[in-house]
């Protein structure tokens, strides 16, 4: 059975295309990952991955083992969260805007404390981290209408938007009962062109 060392670094560099993208990933050096490579090549007798100036490529045999590899390592991966998890059954991972957790779920943390002593509480506040993984995170506070698919969403509070203008605009228009917004260049924070507002 060839080392799982070279299993892996063969593994990372045929996923990446790159023996400099897999020694940063496995913190080692380019030379130690493309000697494994080759190693494991000679052990098996077979090219793995065919070396050009900019990049790597899969070979047949090569296809064959990564897609092999990458479900062993992912099987391997769910057994051992699966463990992790039954250690970790009073954890609670929660994921939140750094505003939403500092103004509003910091000051609630005494009170969840008080209700569940025996709770231990993971607080993230990275937007990346996705409840698509269900092993990464429990929950997570998210500004929308409930648009996520596949998760069960509960409406903690509603946000209002207002305008607001500088003193000046409105002394213009001090002749006026009703300001018409329309006439002033209204400034929004968009997720992106076609997604609501962000706060």
């Amino acid at each position: 059975m060839p080392a799982l060392n070279a299993l892996k670094a063969f593994e990372i560099a045929g996923r990446t295309g790159s023996f400099t993208r897999a020694a940063e990933m496995l913190n080692v050096t380019q030379s130690a990952v493309s000697r494994q490579v080759r190693q494991l090549e000679a052990q098996l007798g077979e090219t793995l991955l065919q070396r050009h100036h900019h990049h790597l490529e899969l070979s047949a045999a090569g296809r064959v083992l990564l897609q092999a590899l990458q479900q062993s390592f992912d099987r391997i991966e769910l057994t051992v969260r699966s463990m992790q998890e039954k250690t970790h059954r009073n954890r609670l991972r929660i994921n939140a805007p750094p505003t939403s957790a500092t103004r509003w779920l910091m000051p609630r943390l005494g009170r969840l404390r008080d209700a569940h002593p025996h709770l231990e509480l993971s607080l993230t506040t990275q937007l990346e981290d996705s409840l698509a993984e269900s092993s990464v995170l429990d929950c997570a506070i998210r500004f929308g209408n409930g648009e996520w698919h596949g998760l069960d969403n509960r409406l903690l509070i509603k946000q209002w938007h207002i305008a607001v203008r500088a003193p000046a605009l409105l002394a213009r228009q001090a002749s006026r009962k009703a300001i018409d917004l329309n006439q002033f260049t209204l400034l929004h924070v968009l997720a992106s062109a076609d997604q609501r507002f962000l706060t």
